[in-house]
């Protein structure tokens, strides 16, 4: 399946209010839930997209009708001056993960950082319970630089967090 990293349209928005008002992939990928309606997410598009801060794109696949918006990845906290971000990365239509899909956005996301913003280091946080996305990043050559006991607080459990990086010289 051919995937394209890019600016996410705002007539998507209803895609990102979906995903967001998703507990279970709050949870996942560690942020906050809430019920978001599509002028909220609206305004997070265009809040995001504008932010210097960052590099936002949106996961498109191409399917028989088109593109569709099926993830958001993104390069985040981009130190410009110590050349590292943070990554952040799903796949919020659950009927396209673990396809190989993710694999192919985080590529082209880090492609971009090392190449395009010209990085050192990205580096990504994850639950100790997400084994598939550890092993993803794993297979990408990030190493564990270290991890946070009881850091995140999450249905009534502190997980542990990992704190991943991918330094250039090991980018494959």
């Amino acid at each position: 399946m051919n995937i394209e990293l890019r600016d996410i349209a705002l007539a998507d928005a209803n895609r990102i209010a979906e995903w967001k008002s998703d507990a279970e992939l709050s949870e996942q990928i560690m942020s906050n839930f809430q019920l978001t309606s599509v002028t909220m997410a609206t305004e997070w598009i265009k809040i995001n997209t504008a932010h210097t801060g960052q590099l936002l794109k949106g996961i498109y696949a191409e399917l028989q009708d088109g593109f569709k918006l099926i993830g958001v990845s993104r390069l985040m906290f981009i130190d410009v001056e110590s050349r590292n971000a943070e990554l952040g990365i799903y796949i919020g239509d659950n009927k396209y993960q673990g396809k190989g899909i993710g694999e192919k956005a985080l590529g082209a996301t880090l492609e971009m950082g090392f190449k395009e913003l010209e990085l050192l280091k990205i580096y990504l946080k994850v639950a100790s319970k997400e084994t598939r996305a550890i092993g993803l990043y794993s297979k990408l050559n990030f190493k564990i630089e270290g991890c946070l006991k009881d850091h995140y607080y999450s249905n009534g459990v502190f997980q542990k967090i990992i704190f991943m990086a991918l330094f250039r010289e090991d980018y494959l």
